[in-house]
């Protein structure tokens, strides 16, 4: 009586989908692959233990019915915004002048940014060059806040933190220099 009541545990019946194998499944794959993959299998583990939970959830079948089916996806509209139904958009003036403050902040921090890994990458810092790739990282965080205010989020901002210890201790060498970045 108490291996039936496992194995309905196991199966989950009671929920009729199998929720709990699939994640047991997926984490034994995880710890699998981290144990007797390659190198490579270990770094993708996570990717490729979903893969596998989702062949694994494609072709098993609990009472009749598959576990992955394409019924809501084929019902749902071909574009839209999923955070619209949960917290509609709206315009909160007060708002205002904290986002402009926070957008400016962003801007002056492109700007040194920019001019950081030109330095350290040995480009000019002055020029039409510079300008143009100065206009290209604000340009970049204008797209990319506009999209990030449209999720509900602050702004993106271009990120050079490594730009400074680079050029502090005259590291040099490419390949170095590419994995930081």
């Amino acid at each position: 009586k108490e291996l039936k009541g496992l194995l309905k545990w196991w199966r989950c019946q009671r929920s009729n989908c199998c929720v709990c194998t699939a994640v047991l499944q997926v984490f034994s794959t995880i710890i699998l692959l981290e144990l007797f993959g390659s190198p490579f299998m270990r770094n993708a583990s996570l990717v490729l233990s979903l893969v596998v939970g989702l062949i694994f959830s494609a072709v098993f079948t609990v009472d009749g019915k598959g576990f992955l089916t394409g019924e809501k996806i084929a019902a749902a509209p071909a574009f839209t915004f999923l955070w619209v139904k949960r917290f509609p958009l709206g315009f909160y003036p007060p708002a205002i002048l904290p986002l402009l403050i926070v957008f400016t902040i962003t801007s002056v921090e492109t700007v040194g940014d920019v001019t950081a890994t030109a330095e350290t990458s040995r480009l000019t810092v002055d020029g039409q060059d510079h300008v143009k790739r100065i206009k290209g990282g604000m340009l970049n965080d204008g797209i990319s806040g506009v999209f990030s205010a449209l999720g509900g989020s602050l702004p993106l901002t271009t990120f050079a933190q490594v730009s400074a210890p680079l050029l502090t201790v005259k590291c040099r060498v490419s390949w170095l220099k590419l994995c930081i970045l």
